[in-house]
Parts: C-alpha cells; structure tokens; sequence
C-alpha cells in the first residue's frame, strides 16, 4: 500500500477526536447557495482538519462551478479524489480524477495521479481493471521510468498483500530490466527489499521458496535476501540455515547495490557471530600412499586459512586412514563434522559402507565411482568420473567437430572392457554410430600392428604399398584408444602406417597423468590426438594463481592434482555450509546442485538435482613441456589439412595403380600369346 494512501487510512482510524468526528454536511439547496469562494474556504478548512467527508463534499461542489479558476480546478479535482480515498469512496474518487485528468492531460504522466488512480480500482475490487492498468503502464515507453517503476512497485505490494509473490516477478523484472543505469537498478532494489522486510514473519521467509531454484537476479535476489533476514531475526536455531543462505547471495547473487547481502550479513555476525563449519578429510597419512594423503591435507589447510582471512570460521580435521582404528576415529567426530571428504581407497570405502557410517554423516568420495552403491543416497562424489572422461571427448568430436562415426581400440582387460561400455553408451544416448570395434593383447607388442589393420578394414597386416590396391576408407574419423601414454606411444605410429592419420586419437586421463610435465615421445605421431584431465597447472584462473602463490609462501613447491583437490574440497564444502538437524539425502542433494559459484582450481563440478557428480574435464594435447590445452578451432582446421592432404595423396596413388594396371596388361597380353 502507498505511503499516502496508508496516511490517509491511518487518519480517520486513529483521530477519535473532532477530527473524525465532524458536523453533518449542509444539505444540497444550502451548499449550492454559497458563493465559490466560500465553498473554497470550507474545503480548505476540512482538509487541513482532516475531514475528509465534509472535504470531498466541498471540493466535490466547487468542480462544478463554472468560476473556478485553472490552478484551483485542478486542487479541487486532486483533492476531492484523495478525500474519496480516505472514506473509501472509490467510485467519487475515481470520478475526481477522470475529470482532473480531463482538465489537465500532463497530469496522467505524473505517478501521484495513477496512484491515486490505481488504489481506487484495488479499493473498489476491480482487479482485472487494475492490472490492466498497471500492466500498461510497466509496458510503456510513454511514460518515464519513474512512473513504470511506481506501477510495477504498486503491482508487487498488491500481489504481496494476496500472498501472490511469484505473479509479481514478470513486472519488477521488466522495469529493472529496463532502468536508465545501475544506479536506478540499485534504487529499486533496495525500495523493493524495504517493503518486503515491512511483511509479516510468515510471508517474508515463504519468499526463500518463491526463490527456490531460480537464478540469483532480481527480483528473486532480494527476495531471498529479505526472506534470510528475517529468518535470522526471528528464529535462532536456524542461523547457520540464514547464514549459508547469506553467503550464497553475497558470492552469486547478481545485485547492482551490491553492498545489500554485504551489509546484511556482516550486520547479523556482528549480533550472532559466523557460525562454525566442520570439515573432516579421512586420507591415508603412511605407507606409500601417504605422500598423496599429505598433499590433500597441505590443499586444505591452504584453504583453511584463506577462509579465515575472509572471516569464515572454519575446522578442518584429518582421520588418517593408515591407522589402525580410524573408523573408530571417525565414528568420534563431533556431530558438526558431518561432511567428510575421502576416502581416497575404495578399500577403506568399504570398510566404511560396512561400518554403516554412510548413514552417520556425508562422505563426498574421492573416487571414479561408488560401485554397487548408489550415488546421491548412499554417498557422494568430489571426483572425475570416466563418464566425465568420454562426455568430454565426445564434446569435442561430436559436438564442435561434428563428428558422427567413431571407433574403440582397446586392450584386452577389464579396464578396457570397462571404458569400452561406457564410450559406447554415450555414443549410442549421443544418437551416434559405433562404426569399428577393436581388441589388442595387451602384452604381446608385436601383434598390435595387426589389430589396427583390422579396425581399419585391412585384409592383412602387410605393407599397403604392398598389396597393389588402396586401403580402404575407414567408417569412422575418430577411435577412443582407453589404455597408458605408454601403450599409445606404440599404437599411434600405426594408424600413420596404414594411411589412417587423419583419425582423431581420443586418449584417455591416464594420458594427462603421464605427460603432464612434458614427453619426449614422436610428437608428430600426435599432432590429432586429445585426452582429458582435470588440472591445468598453467591456467590463469584467480584460484590455481593464489594456490600457488600460497604454497610459494609457504615453501612447499608448485601445487599438483592432489593439492588442488584439498584446496577446491574445504572451499566447496565451506559454501555448503552446515547441515541443519535431521538432515536426509534429498537436502544434501538440494544444497549440492543450488551449491553457490566457485573458482575452482580444478576443472568445474557441478551436481544434479539427484546428487550425481560431473566434472566439464579439460581437453588437452600432448607437447614436449606438457599439457596444451586444446584450441577446437586450430584443430579443427589441422584436421581438415591432414583429411585434405590424404585424399590428394590417395587419389595420386590411385592414378598410379590404374597407370600401372595399364602398363602391365600389354605384356600380359603377349606372355598369353
């Protein structure tokens, strides 16, 4: 409601005094016996006593009189109308002002006339009048901005008051939309969250479910914003709910008054204080494995200590899964340590699934997979996955190459049976074709040649120059190759043997792992092959350039995999924030895929709504110094050069053989004779 007419109102409900409680009006015959000016002086005297019965009677008459100058004409008409409002003469009031804006057009441009105007059509019930109004107002480009943004104000409190918050949004978002600079955006926001903090506690915090799912703009942004303060205000058990809820707004909320989650949230820890998160890590510390486990742990106390300086309270607390008696140890955490990360072995898994620990607190693994369990219920991932792996590939080829035919060479073992069934299946969800199937001993070297022969369609592993005729053109443009950087150093070369160099090589992590600090293989064997990884130490993101600036500090060297898989988990699961009571897995799932943005040092997670993990991999090409990440459009180009370059060299050969053919049949001829 206005802030006008809500004075207005107030007036008559409050003044119990001669205020409100005015003689009657003077009979019809008798007021229309008054001379103007005297009509003037009573409407002027019962407006400034607030009478606004006797008020709009009198200025009611003088709109009639023929002598009532322009300027006063005007006042009667804008008076009379607001006089109606206060007694809830909607239908008078409207009357006012239809015939203030006939006397004056300009004045259907200002917003105090169409305030008055539209708070007649609310009072009087014709809703589908009003929000055709409004409706054509907010649309306008007639009307100023000011004007739009009133409406759409207006609008917003109307659908408030009838619990209608979600049939607001179309409108606010419009004007804001459409505001004259940031500044005008930062006016509304802050307008707009001030009237929704003046909501009673039940509609306010409801707005959190209005938001619910909906990117972080305006107008969901302030109402979440709104809804999080009030949580906090009125229901202390659910600090850490409306704290998390705070921090996801400061750090992805898209505001143009960005000091408005900033100022809130600083404003309530300075009453409440942040609470505290606990975080465990269950890794191996010993053995030979250890080295691996230390390296998560120096990634996390990194991040441990950069949460600090930010002003977030966060523990960190390490179960070495080496020791003897660390299920005891972890079963012994305090009950806020409910998110873990790890374990890194999926022999400890097990211990823990056996254990019924899963059931106890959430165990983000640090695995390919959960196996026989099932992710999103029974536990959860912060780790690549070999879908992630072929998804990437498959990106590339399919989706920006365009690509449609693929194949798989792969070794005789489960790995590869395992990575198999899985590029096929994605290949086949893809709408693609598995065009060539291919198998090699994985230990008997010299029999590869032949098995590459065969996925391309060769009669034998003899020299294709050898067999007068061309080889034929394979049915597909890639092949996935799941095995070592070791094992493709000997099947790439090949693929170049039998003309087949312009097939894409897809390999696998396992290459990244190998050649991340640089090779010394035939690079030129190599020059269409990708493979996937999740670390790019060279990146220039702001995350991998402070990891590493912190371990330089600290002495501890150039930051790995590991490292940045300790240093990503603390930060993510920081973000989560703290689980509330009672938690079950559809809230973990929730809280995992609305999970704020973050800059990751690893390549970016992300969770569906039923708790299943994906990593969106980095694509790279081998080099002597390392992993170059992957320019689609140069390779792209290569590979066209390299298909172009084999069709000329084919078609040369080709006419060759046919010279050849017609060489040799006279001599033919003549040995029949």
């Amino acid at each position: 409601m206005s802030r006008i007419v809500t004075l207005l109102l107030l007036a008559c409900g409050l003044l119990l005094s001669s205020a409100c409680q005015k003689a009657p009006v003077i009979p019809a015959p008798q007021l229309q016996a008054l001379p103007t000016q005297e009509i003037l002086n009573r409407a002027d005297a019962a407006w400034t006593a607030e009478d606004y019965q006797q008020s709009l009677t009198y200025y009611g008459e003088a709109q009639n009189r023929t002598d009532l100058s322009g300027q006063k004409r005007a006042l009667s008409y804008e008076r009379a109308a607001r006089s109606a409002l206060a007694v809830k003469e909607y239908e008078r009031s409207l009357q006012s002002l239809r015939g203030w804006a006939g006397f004056d057009a300009k004045v259907r441009q200002t917003w105090p006339w169409n305030e008055y105007y539209a708070t007649a059509l609310a009072g009087s019930g014709q809703d589908d009048q009003l929000q055709d109004f409004l409706a054509g107002l907010i649309v306008s480009r007639q009307t100023t901005w000011d004007v739009r943004r009133n409406a759409a104000l207006f609008q917003a409190d109307h659908f408030l008051r009838k619990d209608r918050p979600m049939a607001a949004v179309p409108a606010l978002r419009e004007v804001y939309d459409t505001a004259p600079n940031r500044e005008a955006k930062a006016s509304l926001e802050q307008t707009l969250l001030v009237r929704l903090l003046d909501l009673d506690d039940k509609q306010a915090i409801g707005l959190l479910e209005v938001g619910e799912g909906q990117e972080l703009t305006f107008p969901y942004s302030v109402m979440r914003l709104a809804a999080a303060k009030r949580l906090a205000e009125t229901k202390p058990k659910q600090w850490d709910t409306a704290w998390r809820e705070l921090r996801v707004l400061l750090t992805r909320g898209r505001f143009a008054d960005d000091s408005l989650p900033r100022v809130t949230l600083r404003a309530l820890e300075s009453q409440r204080g942040a609470p505290r998160t606990g975080i465990a890590l269950a890794v191996p510390l010993s053995d030979k494995i250890g080295v691996i486990g230390w390296k998560i742990v120096t990634g996390a106390n990194i991040a441990q200590k950069q949460l600090a300086l930010q002003g977030l309270n966060v523990e960190v607390r390490v179960v070495n899964t080496s020791r003897p008696g660390w299920l005891n140890d972890l079963n012994a955490l305090p009950p806020g340590f409910t998110v873990v990360g790890g374990p890194l072995l999926r022999s400890d898994f097990q211990q823990i699934v056996d254990s019924k620990l899963t059931r106890e607190r959430v165990f983000m693994t640090f695995l390919q997979s959960l196996g026989e369990l099932d992710e999103g219920r029974d536990a959860w991932r912060f780790f690549a996955s070999p879908q992630d792996q072929v998804r990437a590939l498959l990106d590339l080829a399919a989706g920006k190459f365009g690509l449609s035919e693929f194949a798989v060479l792969t070794p005789q073992e489960p790995f590869g049976t395992y990575m198999t069934e899985i590029f096929s299946q994605e290949v086949w969800d893809r709408g693609l074709t598995m065009a060539a199937y291919g198998t090699y001993p994985p230990k008997t070297h010299t029999a590869w040649g032949g098995k590459v022969a065969e996925l391309l369609g060769l009669e034998s592993a003899a020299s294709p120059g050898k067999s007068g005729q061309l080889p034929p053109e394979p049915g597909f443009r890639a092949v996935f190759l799941p095995d070592g950087w070791t094992q493709a150093q000997l099947l790439a070369p090949q693929f170049y043997y039998y003309d087949a160099e312009h097939t894409l090589l897809m390999g696998s992590e396992l290459w990244s792992q190998a050649i991340i600090g640089g090779t010394d293989a035939d690079l030129n064997y190599f020059g269409l092959a990708v493979c996937p990884g999740p670390w790019w130490a060279q990146s220039q993101r702001s995350a991998v350039r402070e990891l590493t600036r912190r371990m330089a500090d600290e002495n501890r060297g150039q930051p790995d995999f590991w490292h940045a898989l300790g240093y990503d988990f603390v930060r993510f699961a920081a973000n989560l924030g703290n689980l509330p009571g009672g938690w079950d897995r559809k809230a973990i799932n929730e809280r995992l895929s609305t999970a704020p943005a973050m800059d990751w040092s690893l390549a970016p997670m992300s969770w569906s709504q039923s708790g299943k993990a994906r990593q969106d991999l980095f694509l790279f090409q081998p080099s002597r110094k390392g992993l170059v990440p992957v320019d689609a459009q140069e390779l792209f180009t290569k590979m066209q050069q390299v298909k172009q370059r084999h069709d000329e060299r084919m078609e040369l050969n080709r006419a060759k053989l046919e010279q050849k053919a017609k060489t040799a049949n006279p001599v033919l001829q003549g040995a029949a004779q």
